[in-house]
């Protein structure tokens, strides 16, 4: 995978306090006016923020979080009921980046949120100000239909999953790669080069599995949360159980990786 200002002209925004150029769809040229604005007030306040941690996420990464959906959701509920959550920074997933500064509470929400495709075409823009009312400006092209007709749905379901990334990444075993400023690192079976002044963490699946032959019925693949002491202190670790008969012997767990 190549990520370089080429290929992904929004990451060179992250080294200017200021916006040069916003580019947007032919479909927005009448709407983009409130959009103009809210970015000039955004990106001042948070484009730091934003380059705090860059992610770029597989789609086996993905895949997995998705399958670990009731998990992580239990987890962000647990979570929330106790202390806030703060997500900074940008994920970056195909064609799609999402730069985050946002505070998440239980009952509120505070910062902001941009989302853009990889050339930096804005797709959708929010922000909470200080009367935590939340501004939103989304692009005409984005399916509203897919959306249950809710213009903020689409902003916080993406919002949703990046949290539910970050949780994945705190509690199952994953394979993290750091690419620093102009590396080619050759491993996990492909290359990887990363041509921008941005470190960027690249994020793939990495699990243990328990392997069972037996006869009896099938039970399938499914994430658990396996309690785990470390450091004298009990937590909990997502792991992944691949599909296997209920009885029967069970082979020495392995690692897998899926790229």
């Amino acid at each position: 995978m190549k990520i370089d200002y080429k290929n992904y002209p929004v990451l060179e925004m992250l080294n200017y306090k200021t916006i040069k150029e916003l580019p947007f769809h032919q479909e927005d040229e009448k709407f983009t006016h409130e959009a103009v604005e809210m970015m000039k007030f955004i990106w001042p306040k948070h484009y730091k923020s934003f380059q705090k941690e860059i992610i770029s996420v597989s789609e086996p990464f993905l895949k997995a979080v998705q399958k670990s959906i009731d998990s992580l959701e239990k987890i962000l509920r647990e979570t929330l009921e106790n202390e806030s959550i703060r997500v900074q920074g940008t994920f970056i997933h195909q064609n799609l980046v999402i730069m985050m500064d946002v505070e998440l509470l239980l009952n509120m929400n505070e910062g902001s949120i941009c989302i853009f495709d990889k050339s930096g075409v804005l797709h959708a823009v929010l922000t909470y100000p200080e009367t935590n009312k939340a501004l939103l400006w989304r692009s005409q092209t984005v399916d509203m239909k897919v959306h249950n007709n809710d213009p903020y749905q689409f902003v916080y379901s993406i919002t949703n999953l990046a949290v539910l990334i970050l949780l994945f990444k705190k509690y199952a075993t994953v394979e993290t790669k750091i690419l620093h400023p102009n590396q080619k690192p050759r491993e996990i079976s492909c290359l990887y080069r990363n041509n921008t002044k941005l470190d960027i963490l690249f994020l793939d699946c990495k699990w243990f599995t328990n392997l069972v032959k037996s006869e009896g019925f099938n039970v399938r693949g499914h994430f658990r949360l396996q309690p785990k002491k470390k450091n004298t202190e009990w937590t909990k670790e997502l792991i992944w159980i691949s599909e296997f008969h209920k009885t029967g012997y069970t082979a020495p767990a392995r690692m897998l990786s899926q790229n």
